[in-house]
């Protein structure tokens, strides 16, 4: 493990520990810091993979240009899965602030709520 990987590692180690001390009796807000770091570090890869980032980079190897292509194209799909990644983080944050909004039971439909009633009082039921 190299020395940035270690230090990266270290640093989640502590957000985490954290989190897990100052929400200990909020879990829901502890999952709500989750998904924002997430998108952070997602974020900061699909920046680090752009296309435009890495393309000099991988020109100035001293390479064949057949397997120069075959690296950039494998960084661009690398880029691709990134942005994909940033997306769904986006996504999973803007679904928790919506159901915050909307309240714990709002939109829900429990058993009761889909025919339950009517289901016991049937003949067949």
């Amino acid at each position: 493990m190299s020395d940035l990987e270690a230090a990266l590692l270290d640093e989640v180690g502590s957000i985490l520990a954290g989190w897990r001390t100052e929400y200990a009796d909020d879990p829901e807000r502890e999952r709500e810091e989750l998904l924002l770091l997430a998108l952070e570090r997602e974020q900061i890869a699909a920046v680090a993979y752009r296309e435009e980032a890495v393309v000099g980079r991988v020109d100035a190897l001293d390479l064949a240009p057949e397997i120069r292509a075959l690296i950039r194209q494998t960084l661009v799909r690398i880029w691709k899965d990134e942005e994909l990644h940033t997306a769904i983080s986006a996504a999973c944050c803007s679904a928790v602030a919506a159901a915050e909004q909307a309240g714990p039971l709002a939109g829900s439909r429990g058993w009761s709520s889909t025919g339950a009633s009517s289901r016991a009082s049937s003949p067949d039921g």
